[in-house]
């Protein structure tokens, strides 16, 4: 089982109603503040999936692959102008309360993340789109 953890564009808060995203590539200038936001909810992310993945496996439970996004958990993510988390929301679940709520779990755990770049805060909000990805 693989684990994989991506992130997607920023979603200014005024924005919020929009879906709309851009995969975020290192030519991006917000790369780097993606990368260290990556960097401290992944571990996170990881951890909790493969001991609860694991515990289901043990007791003889699977975790069917259906379609794409059952495996996916989508979230907004509302950051204040320090870096601390103001509000998780899944934006589209993966339908597997164990990966939703470790994805937010993921996020909720680390706050303070680190402050966003000033140019992305807007009201004294950051807001980005970011997705987890369970590959098997």
């Amino acid at each position: 089982m693989k684990f994989i953890m991506f992130f997607l564009s920023i979603v200014f808060l005024s924005a919020c109603a929009s879906e709309k995203s851009n995969l975020i590539t290192k030519d991006d200038p917000h790369y780097g503040w993606f990368l260290k936001i990556q960097k401290k909810i992944q571990p996170i992310w990881e951890d909790k999936v493969k001991s609860q993945v694991s515990a289901l496996y043990d007791k003889g439970y699977s975790l069917a692959k259906t379609n794409e996004s059952s495996s996916r958990v989508k979230l907004l993510v509302h950051v204040n102008s320090v870096g601390e988390v103001q509000d998780v929301s899944i934006l589209e679940s993966s339908h597997l309360e164990l990966l939703d709520n470790t994805a937010i779990e993921a996020f909720k755990s680390n706050s303070p993340l680190p402050a966003p770049p000033q140019e992305l805060i807007k009201n004294g909000i950051a807001a980005l789109r970011w997705d987890f990805v369970l590959d098997k």
